[in-house]
Order: structure tokens, then C-alpha cells, then sequence
């Protein structure tokens, strides 16, 4: 089973951010991502980027049960060999 750790996944999120021209966010591993600010449209860029880097699809279904960097860690950990 692969292990993600919690900062790789912000630098994924902050390096989005930062083509997008928005400023890095300070995420805990279970603060909500739209707590924080963080739009549809970056939810949308990170989460492509997540896939393109782990060589996963994440179904359209289980995107609204990913509100944290911590969920999203458990996804890939359950879908990545």
C-alpha cells in the first residue's frame, strides 16, 4: 500500500495555486479545502493534477466526499496499489 504523506499533497495544491496566480495556503490535514478559500475552479486543477500524479481517476461521485487534504489521502491510499 502506498503512503502519502499529507505534504505532498499541499505542494500539489499550492503549486496549482500558484499557476493560477493565488498565494500558497497553510492547510491543516483536516481543515475543509473551501473553508479556507480555496474555489471550485482550484478544487477542479488540483484534483486533475492529484490524478496526473498518482495515476488515479477519482469518480465524479466521490469528488463531494473529499473536503480535506486527510480524505483525499484516504482515497488514493484505498485506490493505489
Amino acid at each position: 500500500m502506498l503512503n502519502i504523506e499529507i505534504n505532498e499533497l499541499l505542494q500539489v495544491l499550492n503549486k496549482v495555486r500558484l499557476e493560477d496566480s493565488e498565494k500558497e495556503v497553510i492547510l491543516k490535514e483536516n481543515e475543509s479545502f473551501r473553508e479556507k478559500g480555496i474555489d471550485s475552479l482550484t478544487l477542479a486543477s488540483f484534483y486533475f493534477a492529484v490524478e496526473e500524479k498518482y495515476k488515479v481517476s477519482i469518480p465524479d461521485n466521490k469528488l463531494s466526499r473529499i473536503n480535506s487534504l486527510q480524505d483525499l489521502k484516504k482515497f488514493l491510499e484505498g485506490h493505489i496499489n
